[in-house]
């Protein structure tokens, strides 16, 4: 099993509205603009099923606990995916760095 410590921030949206952003919204936020690029079957159901119940779970205790083999899965997708102009950011640099490790 692969331990994530959730990291929570505030980030202001283009509205000046003050919002907390989690590590688990920003993988959350990557994968929803790649969806269409992740292969589809029964295995990657149920991998994502799992993703799913662990950041849901994630939520309640501040850490996301993921099977190995689905931690590889999200870190492909990060680090293929994950916009360049988030590194000016040390709060998501942070986060992006933990879930990688």
């Amino acid at each position: 099993m692969k331990k994530i410590i959730v990291k929570k921030w505030k980030v202001k949206s283009p509205q000046g509205v003050e919002m907390e952003q989690t590590t688990l919204t920003l993988i959350s936020g990557m994968l929803n603009t790649v969806w269409e690029k992740i292969p589809n079957g029964i295995d990657n159901f149920r991998s994502f099923k799992r993703i799913s119940d662990a950041m849901d779970e994630a939520e309640k205790t501040g850490e996301l606990l993921l099977e190995e083999k689905d931690h590889e899965k999200i870190k492909n997708i990060v680090e293929k995916n994950v916009p360049a102009i988030m590194g000016m950011s040390k709060d998501y640099y942070e986060a992006i760095d933990e879930f990688l490790k």
